[in-house]
């Protein structure tokens, strides 16, 4: 077990145009692929395949990843400037497109969960044809994304019954940027999830045997609150899992998302603890 909390003290400033924008109106998917309809809607997994294929049985690993926007908004796109970087290493990086919050619809956070449940199955029972090693697949959540990727290893009531549930959607690592991590009124997102919020909040649901965790987080994010991750890493360690958490002493919510230091800072310590865990 091990865990680390790195307080950042670098300066910080939000600025109009976020940094990761400007990347994203350059990034392009190398290909789209159709993981699940939901009745006239095809929901789509977009791939940022790498240059070259390894040596080791023609396997790599793989990222998914889920978007931010409360759950009622957003796009794919958010992110493409991180997984531009996981494929410029060699891994497989998937961007996943799922349903969003939509009353008129009547679908609601936990047909979110079950959307990235099925694509994280979707991903293993194909793994074959897409060259990865599913004993190397790592989730990255931002923002509500978080709470997508948490969820899909917490929330066990959260199944599309069309669905492989013989295909577990634990992958072997997460990595969790600014994520809602607790539904209570003391968090974010209870009223979106109503009165069943605790059984859809990854802090109420921690347990043992959960894979190995990275989340970075702004001590002054104003939409998650930083006292519901600090309450979830110390569960996850007192369950026995191993959760570092580092901290920006001046962060805001995405805090890292609008200046290229923080940007860099932010992936270097992200395949700094892969390099350790999954020895990539």
């Amino acid at each position: 077990m091990f865990f680390l909390c790195f307080i950042g003290t670098s300066s910080y400033s939000q600025s109009t145009r976020r940094y990761v924008d400007q990347l994203s109106d350059s990034i392009t998917p190398s290909r789209n692929v159709i993981y699940k309809e939901v009745g006239e809607l095809s929901l789509r997994l977009n791939l940022f395949e790498p240059d070259t294929i390894p040596l080791n049985n023609n396997k790599r690993p793989c990222v998914i990843a889920f978007h931010g926007g409360g759950w009622s908004g957003g796009h794919p796109s958010m992110t493409y400037p991180i997984l531009q970087e996981f494929a410029k290493r060699g891994w497989l990086a998937i961007s996943v497109e799922y349903r969003l919050l939509d009353a008129s619809k009547n679908t609601g956070v936990v047909d979110c969960v079950k959307d990235a449940k099925s694509a994280i199955r979707f991903v293993k029972e194909h793994a074959t044809e897409l060259r990865i090693d599913s004993a190397i697949i790592t989730l990255v959540g931002l923002s509500a994304g978080g709470h997508l990727a948490a969820g899909a290893i917490l929330f066990d009531d959260a199944d599309d019954p069309r669905d492989n549930c013989q295909i577990s959607p634990v992958p072997a690592n997460m990595i969790l940027y600014y994520p809602v991590l607790d539904t209570s009124p003391n968090g974010y997102g209870n009223k979106k999830i109503g009165n069943m919020w605790c059984k859809f909040s990854p802090l109420h649901q921690v347990r043992e045997s959960l894979p190995p965790t990275l989340i970075f987080h702004g001590m002054k994010d104003n939409v998650s609150p930083v006292e519901g991750i600090l309450a979830f890493q110390r569960k996850m360690v007192a369950y026995g899992n191993s959760c570092d958490l580092i901290l920006h002493g001046e962060g805001n919510h995405g805090y890292f998302l609008y200046h290229k230091l923080l940007f860099d800072e932010v992936i270097n310590q992200t395949f700094s603890y892969l390099t350790r865990v999954t020895n990539w």
